[in-house]
Parts: C-alpha cells; sequence; structure tokens
C-alpha cells in the first residue's frame, strides 16, 4: 500500500542541489553522487490522525536506501521531534530497509549533507 499521494510528491529525479524551504528555513541536500531523489511534501498532504503531527518535509534515495525525515522549525524542539516521530510512524512500513534519519532546522546553521 503505498501513503505517499502523487500529488505530495514535488519532484523526484537526479538534480545536483535538493532544497527544502519553509519561513525563512534552509535544508540542502548535495546530490554529488547523482541518485535519484524523490522529494516529498508531508505536513498538510500526508493524512494525520487528530493529535498527530507531520514534519515538512522527506527526501528519499533509493540507490543507498536513506531517507530524511526533514522539520523546519523556529524554536519548539520538542514539537519538531514529536512531529519527526509521529511521520515515522505512520510511514515506517513504506520504508522498511531505510536508514532513517532525522533533521531539525532551528534557528542557527546547519552544514550541508552530502548522501
Amino acid at each position: 500500500m503505498n501513503l505517499i499521494l502523487d500529488e505530495c510528491i514535488e519532484f523526484m529525479d537526479d538534480r545536483k542541489e535538493c532544497v527544502a524551504s519553509e519561513n525563512g528555513k534552509l535544508f540542502k541536500l548535495e546530490n554529488k553522487s547523482g541518485f535519484f531523489i524523490r522529494k516529498v511534501k508531508v505536513d498538510k498532504c500526508i493524512p494525520q490522525k487528530i493529535g498527530e503531527g507531520r514534519c515538512d518535509y522527506l527526501m528519499n534515495i533509493d540507490e543507498n536506501k536513506k531517507i530524511y525525515f526533514i522539520e523546519l522549525k523556529g524554536g519548539d524542539l520538542r514539537k519538531a521531534l514529536k512531529q519527526i516521530i509521529d511521520t515515522i510512524e505512520y510511514l515506517k512500513f513504506e520504508f522498511t530497509d531505510f536508514i532513517f534519519e532525522a533533521r531539525i532546522v532551528g534557528n542557527g546553521n546547519v552544514p550541508n549533507l552530502k548522501p
């Protein structure tokens, strides 16, 4: 069963820089390996129950079996963590063989990530 709706997918290609940004917060995945990356808008696009949260985005890479759950947050890190955990719980069976990584972009600098 596919829990990610087609309309939530922002791109699926091998671009060199994969960017997620919102309210002045930025996460950038540098794709020097040329992997095929899918970026998904999660918050307000992937279904959720009352009381559940969703992170802002996810990026998954099939070639190296990695998935990044991304929350672009100003300051409430506990809420950011809950949003990521709720999203992982909802989608964990979609990505059974993947390595799960989480990124919270808060106030301050976040280094670029190279897959």
